[in-house]
C-alpha cells in the first residue's frame, strides 16, 4: 500500500505523455492537410517550389537559406502573408487563404515553414 501513491503518479505521467503526443500528431496531421490542399501544390510537398505550377509562378523555394533567414522568427509576417496572399505588380502571386484557413492553422503552417528548412539542413 505505501508504493500505491508512487504507482499512481508514474501511471499519470505515461498517460499524460501519451495523451500529449497524440496532440502533437493531430496538430501535425492537421497542418500538413492544410499544406497538402493549400501550399504543396506551388511550394510542393518539399516547399522547393519545383511542381508544374511552382515554377511557372516562380514559387519561392521555402527551404532556402535567403527565405529563411529572412523569415526567422517573424511568425506573425508569415500569418499575415498566408492571409493576406502576396501581390506584386498588381499581379496576384499567392491567392489570400484568410477565408480558408483559421488563424491557428496559419500559425502551425508559419511554424511549419521553419521546419521545412530545418529539413534541409539535416540532408
Amino acid at each position: 500500500m505505501k508504493y500505491l501513491p508512487i504507482i499512481i503518479c508514474a501511471l499519470a505521467l505515461c498517460l499524460g505523455e501519451t495523451y500529449a503526443a497524440e496532440q502533437d500528431t493531430d496538430t501535425d496531421k492537421k497542418v500538413l492537410a492544410a499544406w497538402e490542399k493549400n501550399c504543396a501544390p506551388c511550394h510542393g510537398k518539399n516547399g522547393k517550389g519545383t511542381t508544374t505550377i511552382g515554377r511557372k509562378m516562380k514559387a519561392a523555394d521555402l527551404t532556402s537559406e535567403k527565405i529563411q533567414k529572412k523569415y526567422k522568427d517573424k511568425q506573425e509576417e508569415i500569418v499575415k502573408l498566408i492571409s493576406e496572399g502576396l501581390i506584386k505588380d498588381k499581379k496576384v502571386i499567392m491567392k489570400p487563404l484568410k477565408d480558408k484557413l483559421e488563424e491557428e492553422d496559419m500559425k502551425e503552417l508559419a511554424k511549419y515553414l521553419e521546419e521545412l528548412g530545418k529539413k534541409k539542413d539535416e540532408k
